[in-house]
């Protein structure tokens, strides 16, 4: 099961897989029986600040105003809404159509890496866009009419665009953009 905790739970869609609460609905829930977290909330709440800091799972932070735990990871720059990205993290995490994406893979990764970025992906070739290197990157194919050359085209542009050392390609069935997820600054 994956955790939504956000401001706007009510206008968010559950699903038997996405768990979506308000901070104010998570005292009751053990801070590490949801193997996977994704925080999403404006403003430092006390209540879910002390609940994240008991969490040993992975736990990702959605642009957090706040410094997060140590062990957690934080998107830094989404290029894309959490209303958007969430559910998807919610079908790669659940391998929902999603072809390339091992058990406990995003577990792993979010337990290891500290910063996450997510971007749209490009569309045309062009010079280097941040001299960051990154360790690891998902390019997140959603194309669905797309033929293995246009995955190939997209993850080429990637590839020249920015500076990532390992790349893994996903594809999910769905008609939005493509995304390339970036990871780093390993935990200590």
């Amino acid at each position: 099961m994956l955790l939504w905790i956000t401001d706007t739970a009510g206008q968010q869609h559950e699903t038997d897989e996405l768990i979506i609460r308000s901070p104010g609905q998570i005292s009751a829930i053990s801070p590490d029986s949801p193997t996977f977290v994704v925080i999403d909330i404006r403003c430092p709440v006390p209540a879910v600040m002390n609940w994240a800091s008991k969490r040993q799972q992975a736990t990702l932070w959605w642009r957090p105003v706040t410094d997060v735990p140590a062990a957690h990871c934080y998107v830094e720059v989404p290029e894309c809404s959490a209303a958007e990205f969430i559910p998807l993290l919610s079908d790669i995490y659940h391998r929902n159509g999603v072809i390339n994406v091992a058990p406990s893979e995003l577990e792993s990764v979010v337990n290891t890496y500290r910063v996450a970025q997510v971007f749209f992906a490009p569309i045309e070739n062009g010079r280097l866009l941040n001299h960051q290197c990154w360790p690891l990157g998902y390019v997140i194919h959603r194309d669905g009419n797309g033929s293995l050359d246009d995955f190939q085209r997209v993850t080429e542009r990637v590839k020249i665009r920015f500076k990532i050392k390992a790349i893994n390609c996903l594809i999910v069935p769905d008609d939005g953009n493509n995304l390339l997820v970036t990871f780093g600054e390993t935990c200590v």
